[in-house]
């Protein structure tokens, strides 16, 4: 008896052996018949994106208003022109913007007493702010605004460009509704 227990012991750890031995075999013949990666001798760089061409205007946000100032829209103004341009504003900020609404132009009126003029080189960026008074009307809630401006290069030929339209935020809605309002109640 215990003869048959022994050659039933050695039995099952022969099998144990084998199914181990047999899984170990299959594992590596699985991984000898994988093709292997090709290698990667070197990695490319990426091309640099090419800047845009033309003199671009983006709308980057709303700046809320901080003592002494007041809440504007703020516009990213890029020069891909191959010539200088100008502006005209305040501490190199771009002022008076062409304003699209309901898809006829105003120009923003203001009386640029202590203005200055900037100069934008090409591959540089300059910065765009719109103020509630530079609205002379009231756009609806939901309606697109194009802003835009005016540059000019040397010799005096101008050079339009616009942003893309955006919807005003909620808040400097209220504010051109203000203006727009005290506007109109001083020329009545």
């Amino acid at each position: 008896m215990k003869m048959k227990v022994l050659w039933m012991l050695a039995f099952c750890v022969a099998l144990l052996i084998g199914v181990q031995a047999t899984q170990l075999i299959s594992k590596v013949a699985v991984y000898r018949t994988l093709p292997t990666a090709p290698e990667v001798s070197e990695i490319n760089e990426v091309p640099p994106a090419l800047p845009p061409f033309g003199v671009r205007i983006a709308y980057i946000g709303h700046l809320e208003p901080i003592p002494g100032t007041e809440s504007n829209l703020q516009f990213l103004i890029y020069n891909g022109s191959s010539s200088p341009i100008s502006c005209i504003g305040y501490r190199g900020v771009c002022a008076k913007p062409d304003i699209f609404i309901r898809e006829h132009a105003e120009s923003a009126w203001k009386c640029m007493n202590g203005a200055d003029e900037y100069t934008i080189k090409p591959g540089e960026t300059g910065s765009l702010a719109v103020i509630a008074d530079d609205f002379t009307e009231l756009p609806g809630e939901t309606e697109n605004v194009t802003v835009g401006y005016t540059f000019w290069q040397p010799g005096g030929s101008p050079i339009q460009s616009s942003a893309e339209p955006i919807v005003l935020p909620s808040a400097f809605r209220d504010q051109v509704r203000k203006a727009v309002a005290e506007r109109n109640s001083y020329w009545d």
